[in-house]
C-alpha cells in the first residue's frame, strides 16, 4: 500500500501569566501514521513600550510583503502594522499569513507556497501609541526547498510547459502524462519527496510531490487548479491523501495524478466528476463550504 501525506491544521489556545496568549496553529503532517513537526505558532505579548515607525495598516499590503519574502526563501521577516483600534494581535498575525498564502493563480504562490513551508513561528508585540496601536510581527520560517532548488524547479517547469501544445484539455492531459511517465512513487528522501523538486528534478516523491508539481505546471500553462487535501478510501482503509481540481470550461474536475501512476489504474482518475470521484476521495471540510464551492464549482 502506498504511503501518503497530508497537512492538518489544529488550533489550541494556551493562556499564561506573562503573555497575553499563545495560539498554536499546529500543522501536523501525518505521514504513515507519524506526525512531522510542521507548526505555525503565534505568540502575542503585551508591552508598555512606546514606539513609532512606518506601518502597514491593511492585511493585503502586509500579506503581499510576506508573500514576496517567502518566495525568496527569507527565513526571518519583520512586519510592522498600525491600527487606530485595538485588535487582537493573534488575529492580525493570522490574517496576514492567510493573505500571504492565498491562491493567486501565480505558479509559485498560493497552495504551492503554503505546502512548501515546514515550520512558521510568528511573535507579535502590541504597543499603545498616541493615535492608535503599533504591532511588531516577526516571522521565522523554515522551508522544504532552498532558493537554489526553486530556481531549478522554475527552469524545469518552463521547459516542460513549453513542450505541451493544443487545447486546454490536451495540455491538462499532457502534463498529467508527463508526471506519470517521468516520476515514480517513493517515500524515500531527505524531505524532497514532499516537494515539486522531488517530482520534477529527482523524479520521485509521495502524493504531495505529484500534486504540487501538477499545480505548478498547470498554472504555468495558464490553467487554474487547486490542491485538495482529504482522505483516500480503499478496501484496506482510509488514508490521508492529496489531489488536484482542475478548471476546464466553466467547471472544475478532479485529477489524482498519484493514482493515475499506479499499476492497473492508469489515468482512471483523470478529469472526473465529483459524484464518482468522492466514492474514493473524501475532501476536507474546508473544501465543502459554500464559499469554496461557489468559487470553484465542481462538475458532478
Amino acid at each position: 500500500m502506498k504511503k501518503i501525506i497530508k497537512t492538518l491544521i489544529v488550533v489550541a489556545l494556551i493562556l499564561t501569566a506573562s503573555y497575553g496568549g499563545l495560539v498554536l496553529y499546529n500543522r501536523l503532517r501525518v505521514d504513515g501514521g507519524q506526525q512531522v513537526n510542521d507548526m505555525v505558532a503565534f505568540l502575542s505579548k503585551k508591552t508598555g513600550i512606546i514606539a513609532d515607525d512606518e506601518h502597514f495598516s491593511d492585511d493585503v499590503s502586509a500579506g503581499n510583503l510576506l508573500r514576496r519574502k517567502m518566495i525568496n526563501r527569507t527565513h526571518h521577516i519583520d512586519i510592522t502594522y498600525f491600527s487606530r483600534q485595538k485588535i487582537d494581535a493573534q488575529e492580525i498575525a493570522k490574517n496576514i499569513y492567510q493573505e500571504a498564502i492565498k491562491h493567486t493563480g501565480v505558479p509559485n504562490e498560493g497552495d504551492y507556497l503554503h505546502y512548501s513551508l515546514s515550520r512558521v513561528t510568528i511573535s507579535s508585540k502590541r504597543t499603545r501609541i498616541i493615535n492608535g496601536y503599533h504591532y511588531d510581527l516577526a516571522y521565522d520560517i523554515n522551508y522544504r526547498t532552498t532558493l537554489s532548488k526553486e530556481q531549478l524547479i522554475d527552469k524545469k517547469v518552463k521547459a516542460i510547459v513549453a513542450s505541451v501544445k493544443g487545447t486546454n484539455y490536451q495540455k491538462i492531459k499532457q502534463l498529467n502524462d508527463y508526471l506519470v511517465h517521468h516520476m515514480y512513487y517513493s517515500d524515500r528522501g531527505r524531505g524532497d519527496q514532499y516537494t515539486a523538486y522531488g517530482a520534477l528534478v529527482n523524479g520521485h516523491g509521495v502524493c504531495q510531490a505529484y500534486t504540487l508539481a501538477y499545480y505548478r505546471l498547470l498554472l504555468e500553462a495558464k490553467i487554474d487548479n487547486r490542491m485538495i487535501t482529504g482522505l483516500s478510501v480503499q478496501p484496506t482503509g482510509r488514508e490521508n491523501h492529496t489531489w488536484n481540481i482542475v478548471k476546464l470550461g466553466n467547471r472544475y474536475y478532479d485529477v489524482d495524478v498519484t493514482w493515475n501512476d499506479a499499476e492497473g489504474r492508469k489515468n482512471m482518475y483523470f478529469l472526473k466528476g465529483d459524484l464518482q470521484f468522492k466514492k474514493s476521495h473524501h475532501a476536507d471540510d474546508i473544501y465543502k463550504t459554500t464559499a469554496f464551492q461557489s468559487k470553484y464549482p465542481l462538475s458532478l
